[in-house]
């Protein structure tokens, strides 16, 4: 303490006790200020005495002090609210305090006899000195410290940049009121699991959302902290920002996915050539059908109007009968039909050749989606044809009433991708060294 105050002698004395106490003005400045007190505020003597006393209560302003010692001054059984403090360097904590009125000339009027009753008398947890603070804010890591009732202690710089919350707008609030947008119920899940379980929960790829709108990804730990007796003393959680990663994964998974479609390219070209062969061959030979049954129809219809007419064209009938002599029209009628059940089954199978290729193309996006797990499988089956139609055959047995799933479609095409095109070359590979005939997938 400042010895312009006076009371060295009461400092020593109270440098001896653990509880911080603090002497007050009749204005609230502090006057007396013990070790205790600096140890758990941070202050030193010299920079906190003459100062008032409601600074280090978070939106308090100086003209409240009045209407708070009034209050105190008419009935000195009130107790001082339990409100939270801001430590030197800027971490909020929550302490139970004792009121001492002093009557006489003295210059302090009230003393205050203040603990962290709070964090169990270790409030070392989230009060560090500046060194740490410093150190603490110079992290890339997001850390947030919340207390055994679940207030928020400690909220680094890497926490307001990250999440876009500076610290004066969560420091002392109820953590689970915050305005941190991501996915509550499974952090309080994974939070009420670490209590229970006294263990670090993992969560990876935490997607969260700035107050500005900005997409994110963590990953991130949620660490109980138990005290020297076991006691829970509140929990912290470490984030290590990854949407930078993420984006990255993203991209070497897009272009994982263009190798591989482009690798099978060759074999889906060919998928596609072969019903469009006999697409083309039955088209050619409807035309030519078409076109001599339209000859046909048209000296008819000539011989029609001669008979009409009373005349007797007798060379057109003669002319329309050859041609029909010379035509198998059981066989055309059953061909035609023949040809446009082919064509239209060949239509269909490049509809969905060309749809799964579309699908396994399309790029996902970094969040999970609910999916079709049939039509997944099926569109990698359909894509793979070629790598596995000569060396093995492929059984569709699905789960009809499979539900949907939420997954990462990208990743999930990619798996059954390489499944499949690993057992038909695995087979392919048999087969050549003649260990086994076709195989069966």
């Amino acid at each position: 303490m400042n010895e312009v105050y006076g009371f060295s002698d009461l400092q020593a004395i109270l440098d001896q006790t653990r509880e911080a106490v603090i002497g007050l003005s009749a204005d609230g400045k502090v006057l007396l200020w013990n070790q205790s007190a600096q140890k758990l505020y941070g202050y030193p003597a010299d920079e906190i005495c003459g100062k008032p006393w409601l600074t280090l209560i978070l939106g308090a302003k100086h003209d409240k002090w009045h209407r708070f010692f009034d209050a105190v001054a008419g009935n000195p059984a009130v107790a001082v609210p339990d409100l939270n403090r801001m430590t030197q360097s800027g971490i909020v904590v929550r302490v139970k305090s004792r009121c001492l009125l002093l009557s006489g000339n003295h210059p302090i009027s009230m003393m205050l006899f203040e603990s962290n009753d709070f964090l169990r008398g270790d409030f070392s947890v989230w009060n560090g000195d500046r060194e740490t603070e410093h150190l603490l804010n110079s992290m890339s890591t997001l850390l947030i410290g919340i207390d055994a009732d679940d207030v928020v202690r400690r909220w680094n710089a890497a926490a307001e940049r990250i999440l876009g919350l500076p610290g004066e707008s969560v420091l002392g609030k109820n953590f689970f009121q915050t305005e941190i947008r991501w996915h509550w119920p499974e952090i309080v899940r994974r939070i009420m699991e670490g209590k229970e379980e006294r263990t670090t929960s993992f969560w990876e790829d935490v997607d969260y959302m700035t107050p500005s709108g900005q997409k994110g990804v963590l990953n991130l730990f949620v660490n109980p902290i138990q005290g020297k007796n076991g006691q829970h003393l509140g929990y912290l959680l470490v984030g290590m920002e990854r949407t930078a990663a993420r984006q990255v994964e993203q991209q070497l998974m897009n272009a994982r996915k263009l190798e591989a479609v482009g690798q099978l390219a060759a074999g889906v070209a060919h998928e596609i050539n072969t019903p469009i062969q006999y697409i083309g061959d039955n088209i050619r030979f409807m035309s030519t059908a078409v076109h001599q049954t339209r000859e046909r129809l048209s000296l008819a219809g000539e011989l029609a109007m001669g008979v009409i007419r009373g005349e007797v064209p007798r060379e057109k009938a003669r002319e329309l009968l050859q041609m029909l002599n010379n035509t198998n029209w059981n066989f055309v009628r059953e061909e035609i039909n023949t040809a446009l059940e082919e064509s239209l089954t060949g239509l269909e199978r490049v509809t969905k050749i060309v749809s799964a290729m579309r699908a396994f193309s399309h790029v996902g996006g970094t969040a999970k989606s609910r999916q079709n797990l049939n039509k997944v499988l099926d569109n990698a089956v359909t894509v793979t044809r070629n790598e596995w139609k000569y060396a093995a055959d492929l059984e569709r047995d699905f789960e009809e009433e499979l539900p949907h799933i939420d997954c990462y479609i990208d990743e999930l095409n990619q798996v059954f991708l390489n499944i499949i095109v690993n057992a038909a070359q695995a087979i392919a590979d048999k087969k050549d060294r003649g260990e086994s005939a076709r195989g069966k997938i």
